[in-house]
C-alpha cells in the first residue's frame, strides 16, 4: 500500500481512511482520530513506533485521563 492508495485501514482503530492519515513502522496507517487521542504531535517521531507502541500510547493515555478524573485537591496555592 503506497502514500497515495485512497483506502487504507488505521492499525488501531481498523476504520478506513483516506489520504488524511499518519505512517508509522512497517507501512501500517493511524487515522487522525487515533492520533489525537494518544496525546501524539508533529513533533513525536511516529514513523518509527508499531501499532503495538501506539496501541500502548493510546491506553496510557486513557489511564491518566481516568486517574486525572478521580483526582481531588488537597490543598490550594495562591503562588500563581
Amino acid at each position: 500500500m503506497g502514500f497515495f492508495d485512497l483506502k487504507a485501514e488505521c492499525a488501531i482503530c481498523n476504520k478506513q481512511v483516506g489520504l488524511h492519515r499518519f505512517q508509522i513502522a512497517n507501512k501500517e496507517w493511524v487515522c487522525p482520530e487515533c492520533f489525537k487521542k494518544c496525546g501524539f504531535t508533529a513533533m513525536t517521531p511516529i514513523k518509527t513506533m508499531t501499532a503495538s507502541q501506539v496501541q500502548a500510547a493510546l491506553q496510557e493515555k486513557e489511564k491518566s485521563a481516568e486517574a486525572l478524573k478521580t483526582f481531588v485537591a488537597t490543598k490550594k496555592s495562591d503562588h500563581f
